[in-house]
């Protein structure tokens, strides 16, 4: 019975309550796309790198994470490919030359990595390829190819089809040149990425570099599921000393950091929303109890006790949030639908955004293990902010509430 009675109480002043209930839903509305917004960009950033930068995990020389030198490559490397293949949560693995060099045009220079590849096997780890912008056909099978990006080549001032050579040391610690021709163009979201990596195929840079084909310094590894990155790593981590395996989280640790924490900015930020929301929620109940006065006082002269009132304050006030709550989160899910499927373009601020490694186009997404947790944010502030009223009301003198004016 003191259901129906609350809910009734609620639309005694429709007005009043729908602007109530509004504010709450138009909170939500805000907080939870803001965060689905949030959760996008990372979730965005964090497959943009793991695709196209650094992958799962890598396997390094402990010497060469200490010194990049040519000569500190992977010792044993056959038999480490063979035991990452084997592993049941590997998709596939990419075995690299990575080389610290300079990149020279007729017109300018700047350093670079210098990244010898396998094509087949590393189209199967990263999506490098697919970011191609310009190229001509069959541009990796060329005498000596090389993958630049579009922002490198602009500022080396040089195009498709011309040549750029490359500076760099050998195993014997001297220098040596030679001459690529650029045969493709890529372009990513980040920008340090394109200002730093350039393609080119494997076999040839070993040979310059005085390497052979079973040397390498970088083995990139793709899981089948991020959800087994530990279980993965902990696998393939070797009992030699003098190799590391490191997941994408230690080798980008602020990505990392960003996944860890999403969780708690949720709760962080939507809590400061529902906090600014209680205060107009306890502000409303109390006019509600005030104008009630004399009605709460004739309900207590002729019997119900106080758990009652309580009970009926703090029903009215729950109606209202769960409501206006519901209302919301209704919204939100909607918006966050729309959005995820079209995205929003974000272009007007490209350019810092490709700073700092983000797409401009945003996918917002919010999962839905989320929402029962804002529901019962929701729950709990509005019973938090029946407290004060209900208690107010049980403060009054049946006597004298019944004195004043209706």
């Amino acid at each position: 019975m003191i259901f129906i009675v609350a809910w009734k109480n609620v639309w005694r002043n429709k007005i009043r309550s729908i602007v109530v209930m509004m504010s709450v839903a138009v909170g939500l509305l805000c907080g939870i796309f803001f965060m689905a917004f949030m959760n996008g960009m990372a979730k965005q950033r964090i497959d943009s790198a793991i695709k196209s930068e650094v992958s799962h995990i890598q396997v390094h020389s402990s010497e060469y994470l200490d010194d990049e030198e040519v000569g500190n490559v992977i010792p044993d490397i056959k038999n480490i490919e063979q035991r990452i293949n084997d592993s049941k949560y590997v998709e596939a693995l990419s075995t690299r030359i990575i080389i610290s060099g300079m990149a020279k045009s007729a017109r300018a220079s700047k350093g670079v990595k210098i990244v010898g590849i396998n094509r087949e096997s590393e189209q199967k780890v990263t999506d490098i390829h697919t970011k191609i912008t310009d190229s001509i056909p069959d541009y990796f099978n060329k005498k000596y190819p090389v993958l630049m990006s579009e922002r490198l080549a602009k500022e080396l001032r040089i195009r498709l089809k011309q040549k750029v050579t490359f500076v760099f040391q050998t195993v014997e610690g001297g220098l040596t040149e030679t001459s690529f021709k650029i045969t493709a163009l890529y372009k990513t979201s980040n920008k340090v990425f394109d200002d730093m990596m350039v393609f080119v195929p494997r076999s040839k840079i070993a040979r310059f570099a005085g390497l052979n084909n079973n040397q390498a310094h970088e083995i990139a590894v793709l899981l089948k599921n991020n959800d087994d990155l530990n279980l993965a790593a902990d696998e393939l981590k070797s009992e030699n000393n003098l190799i590391v395996t490191r997941t994408w989280k230690k080798i980008m640790p602020e990505l990392g950091m960003m996944i860890d924490m999403m969780d708690n900015m949720l709760v962080i930020f939507m809590s400061i929303i529902l906090v600014a929301l209680a205060f107009g929620i306890i502000n409303t109940m109390l006019m509600v109890v005030l104008e009630r006065s004399r009605e709460i006082g004739m309900l207590m002269a002729i019997g119900m006790n106080g758990k009652r009132i309580f009970g009926m304050i703090l029903l009215e006030t729950l109606f209202l949030s769960l409501t206006g709550g519901i209302i919301g989160i209704i919204a939100a899910t909607v918006v966050v639908n729309i959005t995820s499927k079209n995205g929003m373009d974000l272009s007007a601020y490209s350019k810092g955004l490709e700073a700092i490694g983000y797409d401009s186009l945003v996918f917002p997404v919010l999962d839905i293990s989320y929402y029962p947790v804002l529901i019962l944010m929701v729950v709990i502030t509005a019973l938090l902010s029946s407290i004060y009223p209900a208690a107010k009301a049980l403060k009054l003198n049946p006597a004298t509430a019944m004195r004043i004016d209706a």
